[in-house]
């Protein structure tokens, strides 16, 4: 083989590495197209030191088995399901499971909260990068999506995390 090749395929192998591998230089400009649960799970853990709570666990959703994140932050719940998986061959690692695409998802009890359709609609006509619907159970549901695969850096996916965050404070606050 020779030294051009190798080369080339040296910087293939470094390439691959440097989109999933953590610690995430958070002022790096690098775009990557999925994430690892590990690289989720670190990226909470630097967010949020105090305070936050959550466990991952596989789960079927519509008959598709999906990967979840229970989160708990300052008594707000969420879960970030990890979807759209994929798999990518990490030197040291072997193949693991990356995702492409993220849902934050947000359920709120109408036993607890005053819910009508209307009330929604107002919220999802006054706010934008979340959506809100009451669901068949005649729960005040919030979602937000990250889609991976098109491409983001570090500081796209921080922004999510806490814009979802700050988002579901606002609207539990409109719920009450």
């Amino acid at each position: 083989m020779s030294a051009k090749r190798i080369g080339g395929l040296l910087c293939a192998v470094l390439l691959a590495v440097s989109l999933v591998a953590l610690p995430y230089n958070t002022s790096s400009k690098q775009v990557f197209t999925s994430m690892l649960v590990g690289d989720l799970q670190q990226l909470l853990g630097m967010m949020y030191s105090d305070g936050l709570r959550f466990a991952t666990e596989r789960t079927s959703v519509s008959g598709e088995t999906v990967t979840v994140m229970r989160i708990e932050f300052r008594g707000l719940k969420a879960g970030l399901f990890m979807m759209s998986p994929t798999q990518l061959f990490v030197p040291g690692s072997g193949i693991v499971t990356a995702y492409r695409n993220l849902q934050f998802y947000s359920g709120f009890d109408p036993g607890l909260f005053s819910v009508s359709c209307t009330k929604v609609n107002e919220w999802n006509a006054g706010h934008r990068g979340a959506r809100a619907y009451v669901n068949g159970d005649g729960n005040a549901i919030l979602e937000a999506d990250l889609y991976i695969d098109t491409g983001v850096t570090v500081e796209t996916v921080l922004e999510f995390i806490q814009r979802y965050y700050t988002t579901l404070e606002m609207f539990k606050n409109y719920l009450d």
